[in-house]
């Protein structure tokens, strides 16, 4: 599959995954920060199946503050990697500007030199 294949299905699986998010529901967790909110459970099972379904690597959802990405949701199933929400990860001014115009992109592939491959959906 080309990489621009590739990039089309991200940008649609992401998509389609922001339109069943409750955004009420979801700004009661932003403010909150409990992954024992019913609201973090029921989007993490729908994340996680996405994301085995898809043979995504990673899937999460989050939102930016002071320049940073907060976690909201991570899919991954394994507690020791699985990102905890509220943790902060320092981000591009291309991934700020996305998240402000609210216009979703896929990055180009590159090497990360933890994960190898990579394309990016923000």
């Amino acid at each position: 599959m080309g990489i621009q294949l590739i990039k089309e299905k991200i940008l649609g699986i992401s998509i389609a995954t922001s339109h069943n998010i409750d955004t009420n529901k979801l700004n009661n967790l932003i403010s909150t920060l409990d992954s024992t909110d019913a609201y973090y459970k029921e989007l993490f099972e729908k994340f996680n199946k996405i994301k085995k379904e898809n043979h995504l690597t990673f899937l999460y959802a989050g939102y930016i503050k002071d320049g940073n990405f907060i976690y909201l949701v991570d899919a991954d199933d394994n507690l020791e990697t699985q990102v905890k929400i509220g943790s902060p990860e320092e981000v591009d001014s291309k991934t700020i500007e996305s998240f402000q115009s609210g216009h979703a992109y896929a990055t180009d592939m590159y090497q990360c030199e933890e994960w190898g491959p990579m394309i990016c959906q923000r």
